[in-house]
């Protein structure tokens, strides 16, 4: 029994590094807006916002989160937000500080305990459709299926409106699912049969 309970300990200690992975990508995402901005660098800053936007939002509704983690990610998007509304407001300096404090904010805060669940055929086919982020928050395909077989997450990239995209594959294992987004923290293992 100690060594299931040892196991299973060993496999929520690893769920829990990849949501870190997550919050220092977006730890790092909030840092470069805030010096884009200072440095008077808007398009940059713009990118860097958008990407953080994504994994905030990402990080708050994810669901091997427990409420702690969760509850630090939701208040990074709000610190993501109000830059973001400040931004637009004509108020760089202010967005800077917001996007600064809330990355120092989520760097230092607890992130809980996340739930060693690994992703199966019925939590994919709820998660189709939904965009795939790469490790980064930036946008890489559609999660299309998965393949038991492999154990693998199989992603739609490019094309327009489902012509000429290709289909990758990703480990299981490195695919985290959230309400809106799904997240790959690794590069795709292989490409599949074309789309």
């Amino acid at each position: 029994m100690a060594q299931a309970t040892g196991a299973t300990a060993a496999a929520a200690s690893e769920a829990t590094a990849r949501f870190d992975a997550v919050r220092q990508a977006l730890t790092a995402a909030m840092s470069q807006s805030a010096e884009a901005l200072r440095a008077g660098q808007r398009h940059a800053a713009t990118r860097a916002l958008d990407r953080a936007r994504r994994l905030a939002r990402f990080g708050d509704t994810a669901w091997m989160l427990d409420e702690t983690g969760r509850k630090a990610f939701r208040e990074a998007r709000h610190g993501v937000e109000e830059g973001r509304k400040a931004l637009q407001n004509g108020e760089p300096e202010k967005a800077a500080d917001s996007l600064q404090s809330a990355s120092q904010a989520l760097a230092q805060a607890p992130l809980g305990e996340a739930e060693p669940r690994r992703l199966d055929a019925q939590a994919v086919a709820e998660a189709e459709g939904r965009t795939v982020l790469d490790a980064r928050g930036e946008e890489a395909g559609t999660l299309q299926g998965y393949a038991p077989e492999t154990d693998e997450i199989l992603v739609s990239r490019g094309g327009l409106l489902g012509i000429g995209a290709d289909t990758v594959r990703l480990r299981a294992d490195q695919v985290l699912l959230g309400r809106d987004y799904a997240l790959a923290l690794a590069a795709p293992a292989k490409a599949a049969g074309g789309g």
